[in-house]
């Protein structure tokens, strides 16, 4: 053999164990890169979570107290209207009325004692979608 041959094959030798932990080390970093990832990505997801629940306890709170005050039965929807907008103070929030009276006058009275709508029963989906893609 060649001295050209030998040199070929002791480099071979030396390149090709190098070659191979280059490649493991770069599958076990990008799975180690992976795992880290999806952990961030978890605890994104539980702030969000959280968060979010923390939101709607509040809002379920507040209705909660809405439901027990003196104006929700009485005719003066009005009294109820401005209740409602002073426990929901700061909050992006429409009144909207469901009721069975689908006359012009009584949509224009709830209109008139602070709610942002009106919605006659039966309900019509469609009405509902409306007044929600305009929160």
């Amino acid at each position: 053999m060649k001295i050209r041959t030998h040199l070929v094959m002791l480099v071979s030798a030396v390149l090709l164990p190098v070659l191979i932990f280059a490649a493991v080390l770069t599958g076990l970093f990008w799975l180690q890169q992976r795992a880290n990832f999806d952990q961030r990505y978890l605890e994104r997801v539980r702030a969000v979570s959280l968060a979010l629940d923390t939101e709607i306890e509040a809002s379920i709170r507040v209705l909660d107290a809405l439901e027990f005050t003196s104006g929700i039965d009485s005719p003066e929807l009005s009294q109820f209207a401005g209740k409602a907008r002073r426990v929901l103070h700061g909050r992006q929030m429409k009144l909207v009325a469901f009721t069975g009276y689908g006359q012009e006058e009584d949509l224009q009275r709830a209109r008139l004692a602070g709610f942002d709508a009106c919605l006659v029963k039966p309900l019509e989906p469609a009405a509902l979608e409306r007044i929600l893609a305009a929160v």
